[in-house]
């Protein structure tokens, strides 16, 4: 009058699996049993992608906002024992700025993991959001990738022998932006700037 089903609990990947009833006992108290040889196919299913076991990182966490340096964005989809999950269609997206989100492995792998490259021209924070889009599962962990624009030294020496008898004052302009060198020992005045054209002032001129 009843059948209890058991396993051995030991771990079974996802797919069809053939399955023998080799016996049935009487759970009523008859001692009544019978040998089988009974098979049927049963398909084992993923579980789904937990969305708090799931992760985001991102390696390098600062990169130069060049437009060619990358950080790598991983996404590994995790169901609710923590194991990996294969196979899932996943996509990042960039909560705001302009960076560009380059898709190297848009579907997760064995050890549940798709990877991004993502990189950009501006000075920026830009935080990442992976949704498993097989399943509508947005993973609650995000990564932030800091862009920071590059800078350069600018030397300014307008006598060949390096004396400063000619110069007061260097200033460098680009737009809006002023930027004042500072000058050593020798006369050399120098200037941390980003990358683009100035026009320079000596003497206020």
């Amino acid at each position: 009058d009843g059948i209890t089903y058991k396993n051995n609990e030991a771990p079974v990947t996802a797919g069809d699996r053939v399955v023998t009833l080799t016996s049935v006992a009487d759970s009523g108290g008859s001692n009544n049993s019978a040998a089988l040889s009974i098979a049927a196919t049963v398909t084992v299913l993923r579980l789904p992608a937990t969305a708090g076991n799931s992760t985001v990182t991102a390696s390098p966490a600062s990169v130069l906002a060049d437009g060619t340096t990358t950080a790598t964005i991983t996404v590994t989809l995790k169901d609710t024992n923590d194991d990996p999950i294969g196979g899932k269609t996943v996509t990042l997206e960039a909560g705001s700025g302009s960076s560009t989100i380059t898709t190297v492995s848009g579907t997760t792998d064995a050890g549940g993991q798709a990877t991004f490259t993502v990189r950009s021209t501006a000075a920026e924070t830009v935080t990442y959001t992976a949704t498993d889009t097989t399943d509508g599962v947005t993973v609650t962990q995000t990564a932030a990738v800091t862009f920071t624009v590059p800078t350069y030294t600018a030397t300014i020496n307008t006598k060949t022998d390096g004396t400063a008898a000619d110069m007061t004052s260097v200033v460098l302009k680009k737009g809006d932006l002023t930027i004042t060198a500072s000058k050593d020992a020798t006369g050399v005045y120098t200037a941390t700037v980003e990358n683009g054209t100035y026009n320079i002032y000596v003497n206020g001129v």
